[in-house]
């Protein structure tokens, strides 16, 4: 049996300016900008990929952690030994989570976004200077950055999964509503009224969303335009994440549709590969 969390495990994944996705075979693909080598992956199979800043971060089906491209601050260097659930790349930090819950962090720490809690949690998503994870019971905790209080939850408040972006988070309730807190400068922060989600991926300045139905909704937008808050009409999607200036998906075929800003050509997925749309086989 695998170690990676299977349930939590991203099989595309957008960055600031680059974007990866495993193929059904466990091979990692990356497009966009290559600036230390961070769309350039090594050749082996994975179960899970988290695309950061300027770093990229992968899962074997062992549980060990691999991480390539900026390592500046340590952000690629992950910690030797030991195996881990899930993985998520922030814009200078990293983190991932122990089989039995406990968080571990590495990079940049300059406001306590790599020091997580003594506390186990079940899932966990790392943003630009803050890191936002789920406990057991539905409680989100965060620590990092908070000037603008992406890293203070509503309290009383319980959730089934979470996305932290550069300087907002965005969770989930089991009713699919969506709640969010921090900067809400281009209205990241402002979901749609009324709408239920199955899925939420938070970018730099903008967040998407899945419905029940598989189709998506983003808000939010950007200093020049809004294009990558404006999906594909008519999509449907069954995974999709959110990234600097672009935003990108997977159809049930496993074919990638990404929009938004392209100027790296991170929103122009390479032509006639297909990306896993279920369970990876170890």
């Amino acid at each position: 049996m695998p170690v990676v969390d299977m349930r939590l495990a991203t099989v595309i994944s957008a960055g600031f300016s680059h974007t990866c996705a495993i193929k059904a075979n466990g091979m990692p693909v990356c497009w966009g900008d290559d600036a230390n080598g961070k769309a350039s992956p090594p050749s082996e199979r994975f179960a899970s990929i988290s695309v950061g800043g300027g770093h990229t971060c992968a899962l074997r089906f062992d549980g060990s952690a691999i991480c390539w491209g900026d390592d500046e601050d340590g952000q690629a260097s992950p910690p030797d030994g030991g195996q881990f659930a899930s993985i998520s790349s922030g814009t200078g930090h990293s983190c991932a989570l122990r089989p039995e819950g406990n968080a571990v962090c590495w990079g940049g720490n300059t406001y306590g976004e790599a020091s997580p809690p003594d506390q186990r949690f079940e899932s966990i998503s790392s943003g630009g200077f803050h890191t936002c994870a789920l406990r057991f019971d539905g409680v989100v905790v965060c620590w990092g950055y908070n000037a603008l209080g992406m890293t203070s939850p509503p309290d009383g408040d319980q959730f089934e999964s979470i996305s932290s972006g550069l300087v907002h988070t965005c969770a989930l309730r089991a009713n699919g509503s969506v709640v969010c807190w921090g900067d809400d400068t281009f209205r990241q922060a402002s979901p749609p009224d009324g709408d239920r989600f199955a899925l939420l991926s938070s970018g730099w300045a903008h967040t998407c969303a899945l419905r029940n139905s598989d189709s998506v909704a983003c808000w939010g937008g950007g200093l020049t335009d809004n294009q990558y808050v404006s999906p594909p009409p008519n999509e449907r999607f069954v995974s999709i994440s959110s990234g600097g200036s672009h935003t990108c998906a997977l159809r049930n075929d496993g074919s990638p549709v990404c929009w938004g800003v392209d100027d790296f050509g991170q929103a122009s997925p390479p032509e006639g590969e297909w990306f896993a749309v279920g369970p990876i086989e170890p």
